[in-house]
């Protein structure tokens, strides 16, 4: 976690099962028995440590005010063959898309993907025996105790990638339902956020925050410390041309995609330089880039050099980065000078590029069927 922002993705934590419960030495004596007989009865089992994924958390804040976690221990047996009750098993809920790992040999525990995904941390010990079963009753054995770390990376079909004030978040404002804030100064989003986009199935998106976006804020999301809304859960109704002409209506299904909104990365980011280091992991799961180049002359950045740089710290960072499929945004088109940074970029670089202004919405629609086509193609893949 970057010192200053809300955002958590990585916590140290604690664990420990619960200890076994011991057996009883006891023994059953009445008028009508010569010998006492024995009736220890077993100790119950100590609780497990599980760690379950929940869809209703975005980050590990929780683990910033508590990171010891124990399971209950099992209760001792008692006479007259009466076991123990078991401890209850401690469940510690995390986001999907965090990666479990044992912090002393870094060894990976679970990756997990899925929703209500469990995963045994330390086991329970097991209950001592009873001297009904032994001459003379055992002690519970001690619960396994781990230290773990907790790694988050997020779950986004798209990463925005780019330099400081390019407009990654003016982007993510306008085709999703995010509200990232937006500046003229760099490292104005300081933690990663989180959108989704949604159209429809006749070819119509929908880039306006009124058209699609949640009315209101959610505070419990943003008390996480995350930019991220609910998408809208009802179905859009619309009645198409052929339905005003005698055919009947029917219900248009939307089909959504969530991006991530990644801090600006600067040289060096790959060795912890500026705030993209902390968050380049983010990008990790993501199935394609979208890498936003500043066209305008006020910036006084070099489009051609800031292309060819940031790939560079892509690549110093992980290798499997740079070959994840990318489309190039040429962004701030209706800015002066644009249009002869674009000539020369496109002379330079040879690659299909889609300009765009977020300021005027012009572009998008081309720039969102693009990344539809190739999440589509990443499907078959």
């Amino acid at each position: 976690m970057k010192k200053g922002t809300g955002f958590v993705d990585i916590a140290n934590i604690y664990v420990k099962a619960g200890d076994g419960g011991d057996g009883c030495q006891s023994f059953y004596r009445d008028r009508y028995t010569r010998y006492p007989k024995p009736d220890g009865g077993h100790g119950g089992d100590g609780g497990n440590a599980i760690i379950k994924s929940t869809k209703d958390l975005v980050t590990l804040l929780d683990f910033k005010y508590k990171r010891h976690f124990k399971a209950e221990d099992g209760r001792n047996g008692s006479g007259k063959n009466k076991r123990g009750v078991s401890g209850r098993n401690c469940v510690i809920y995390v986001p999907v898309g965090c990666l479990i790992r044992d912090s002393k040999t870094n060894l990976l525990i679970r990756d997990i993907t899925k929703t209500d995904e469990e995963v045994l941390i330390a086991r329970g010990g097991r209950g001592g025996r009873g001297n009904s079963v032994t001459k003379i009753a055992e002690r519970g054995n001690t619960g396994e105790e781990r230290e773990i770390l907790l790694e988050l990376k997020l779950l986004a079909d798209i990463g925005i990638i780019g330099y400081p004030n390019v407009g990654k978040s003016s982007l993510i404002n306008c085709i999703s339902n995010a509200k990232s804030k937006v500046a003229s100064y760099p490292f104005t989003t300081k933690s990663p956020a989180l959108g989704v986009v949604r159209f429809y199935d006749e070819g119509e998106f929908t880039h306006s925050p009124e058209s699609h976006a949640c009315k209101g804020v959610d505070e419990w999301y943003l008390a996480q410390g995350f930019a991220f809304r609910n998408p809208v859960k009802k179905e859009a109704t619309a009645v198409p041309r052929s339905a005003r002409d005698g055919e009947r209506s029917r219900t248009i299904k939307p089909w959504s995609f969530t991006v991530a909104d990644i801090p600006g990365l600067i040289e060096n980011s790959h060795s912890g330089k500026g705030l993209g280091h902390e968050f380049l992991r983010h990008i990790e799961r993501t199935s394609l880039l979208v890498h936003m180049i500043d066209m305008s002359i006020f910036s006084g950045r070099d489009p051609v050099s800031d292309f060819y740089s940031l790939n560079k710290e892509l690549a110093l960072y992980d290798k499997s980065l740079i070959e994840k499929p990318q489309i190039l945004v040429a962004n701030k088109m209706d800015l002066n000078g644009s249009e002869e940074n674009l000539k020369r970029f496109k002379k330079k670089v040879k690659k299909n590029i889609f300009p765009i202004s977020c300021e005027t919405k012009e572009g998008l629609n081309n720039l969102l069927k693009a990344i539809f086509v190739n999440l589509e193609r990443k499907k078959y893949d």
